[in-house]
């Protein structure tokens, strides 16, 4: 009986034991080891074990008081207490802000004026804070990098740098910045910049946070991990690109840094100055401060994929063949990224009724691979597709050779040499037309049928000569054609196809070039046999097409062919993609010749775009670049 009372005795008293165990599942331990201010909307574990030490509680509704107190404290540890206080002003921004927006939706005043000068304070002392504990406490980034709190602490950092420049740029109402700006204590400037953008604000309409890009469309979204916040600015168009034939994104992704000028941590801790560093990550990588090397957030999809969501090219692109809506009428090529001379360039030239949007993620995988992205920069050529071929390939040379010229007259760049173009369907007979020299062929043709003729057009215009008489594009080393129907494609022979080409118009300049062509060589209109559209040329029974058919492409370039077949069975010579038949797509003498089991659109499988990034890796070895 005893025994059993001490038994007794003993469960009752554990059953009073102050620590007890409990089992949690593996959503509950990692909102314990990673929830935070970000993440949950509250303070973190490790904030709170810091809170508790010092006797706080309750602090998220009672912030201000709690800041003060862990500010003045002396018995927490520096990492603890710098990454407390980081967590904290980030609380007290982002609540200020979820506060100041339910008045709002509740129709209650708010005074705005003063709320982003407050939001602008907060921000900086989180980021301020977070920059104290990565690169001036006790500790190195290195002996903290398996740290969970670290990698806490740098998102606060990049949280809090994104939306102090956000809040200035709603302070500004659409006007443009000046530098330095005061808010409350703070006075922020601009320091050197490797992109330029925040330093033309009048150039800038929008500033959009890499944290709300969501796309559908792209396969994939390139980023890189690192330091600093991830954004994306929408500018007007630059006032010397509106006479040029090139134009630059209107879009450009940047990764923005603040720093804060002292040489230890008390003046970190003190100042109150704040200086904005703007830089382009797809070559700015790294930086350093201090002592310490580190990596650049970036984002390498955002950019291109706001332009291509903003942009109306697909149904442009279908209209104005049948002179509806907005009109193409000449070239224009488009800079995925500001010129870089020491990168070889790729040029990417679209096919019939399409524009840009063909590449999406062809472009995006290319800029996705850091060995690319380090050794190309990305043009595509946007062109009329109604427009005869040659006349085409006439203004897209004009177009190209335009914008090599602007950057680099003396075409002594690495940018101006080594190019490598790439094109799909008509783009595909494009870009052979461009790595091809006519020599006589198509004057020979022209006056067996039409004598004097070259004679005639030399003497009226160069332009019209050139047309016709052409050499391949200065620069390029190599041309990639996916599904390009070289001899033409029977497709365009059937009735719909026809009654379609039918009501393809052509744009006014091109009608005025036509015309007086055909006044020149024939004194009258055009003769009704000859056709002169980009979709006549495309029949296998053109005549145009039977003569370029003969033209040798340039034997200084290499070129490649990836070619679509819808049916995997029977022979390869019989296979089709569904629009262009093999006979048509297959050349001789390619250095390689793919065949993807795709429809058309065979520059958008998986396949497709693996080999090109193969055929460019190749490249960079056999032509390496500066970098």
């Amino acid at each position: 009986m005893k025994a059993f009372i001490c038994l007794l005795f003993c469960l009752l008293l554990s059953g009073c034991a102050s620590v007890q165990v409990s089992s949690i599942d593996s959503q509950e331990y990692l909102k314990q080891r990673r929830g935070d201010v970000i993440s949950q909307g509250h303070l973190s574990e490790q904030n709170i074990t810091v809170l508790t030490a010092l006797g706080l509680s309750d602090c998220e509704n009672n912030i201000d008081t709690c800041l003060k107190t862990v500010s003045n404290s002396k018995i927490t540890g520096t990492d603890q207490k710098l990454s407390a206080l980081a967590e904290m002003w980030l609380f007290k921004a982002m609540k200020t802000q979820k506060d100041a927006k339910i008045r709002m939706q509740n129709r209650e005043f708010v005074d705005e004026e003063n709320l982003v000068s407050q939001l602008v304070n907060d921000y900086l002392e989180a980021a301020r804070y977070a920059y104290a504990y990565l690169f001036f406490s006790d500790r190195t980034i290195s002996s903290r990098a398996l740290e969970d709190r670290q990698t806490q602490v740098k998102d606060y950092y990049n949280f809090a740098v994104q939306n102090a420049i956000e809040q200035l740029y709603i302070a500004a109402k659409g006007k443009p910045i000046q530098f330095p700006i005061r808010e409350k204590n703070w006075e922020i400037s601009i320091a050197g910049l490797s992109a330029p953008e925040l330093s033309q604000p009048d150039h800038i309409t929008d500033i959009i946070p890499d944290t709300v890009l969501s796309f559908k469309g792209l396969k994939n979204q390139y980023s890189q991990d690192g330091l600093g916040a991830r954004m994306v600015l929408s500018a007007k168009e630059g006032k010397e690109e509106k006479d040029q034939p090139w134009r630059l994104m209107p879009y450009s992704a940047i990764t923005a840094m603040i720093s804060f000028p002292g040489k230890n941590l008390s003046e970190i801790t003190q100042t109150h100055e704040a200086l904005i560093t703007t830089y382009d990550a797809s070559t700015t990588g790294s930086i350093t401060i201090g002592k310490t090397r580190v990596p650049l957030s970036a984002n390498f999809s955002g950019a291109y994929g706001l332009w291509l969501a903003s942009s109306d090219f697909a149904v442009t692109s279908f209209t104005s063949i049948f002179g509806r809506g907005t009109i193409i009428d000449r070239p224009a090529v488009f800079l995925m990224r500001p010129y870089q001379k020491n990168l070889r360039t790729i040029i990417l030239i679209h096919g019939l009724a399409s524009s840009p949007e063909a590449w999406v993620n062809t472009a995006n995988e290319i800029m996705g691979d850091k060995i690319l992205r380090d050794h190309f920069q990305i043009w595509q050529v946007y062109y009329p597709t109604n427009v005869p071929l040659l006349i085409n390939r006439y203004e897209i040379a004009e177009a190209i050779n335009k914008t090599i010229d602007h950057f680099d007259p003396s075409r002594s760049n690495i940018a101006s040499r080594g190019i490598t173009l790439i094109g799909h369907s008509m783009g595909g007979i494009l870009a052979r037309l461009l790595v091809s020299s006519s020599g006589d062929v198509l004057l020979d043709a022209l006056e067996k049928k039409y004598p004097a003729a070259g004679a005639k057009l030399s003497a009226k215009s160069s332009k019209f000569s050139s047309i016709i008489k052409f050499e391949p594009l200065r620069g390029v080393s190599d041309a990639i054609f996916l599904a390009a129907p070289h001899r033409g494609t029977p497709y365009a022979d059937a009735s719909w196809a026809k009654y379609l080409a039918s009501f393809v118009k052509l744009p006014l300049s091109i009608v005025n070039t036509v015309g007086e062509m055909a006044l020149t060589i024939f004194g009258r209109e055009l003769p009704r046999e000859i056709s002169m559209t980009g979709v006549d040329n495309l029949s296998a029974k053109d005549p145009t097409v039977k003569i370029l058919e003969q033209l040798k492409i340039s034997p200084n370039v290499k070129y490649f062919s990836i070619i679509g077949r819808e049916n995997p069975e029977g022979p390869l010579e019989e296979s089709s993609d569904g629009i262009v038949p093999y006979w048509s797509s297959h050349l001789d003498g390619a250095a390689s010749e793919t065949v993807v089991v795709s429809g058309h659109s065979v520059q958008e499988t998986p396949q497709a775009i693996l080999k090109i990034r193969e055929i460019l890796r190749s490249e960079i070895i056999t032509k390496p670049t500066a970098r």
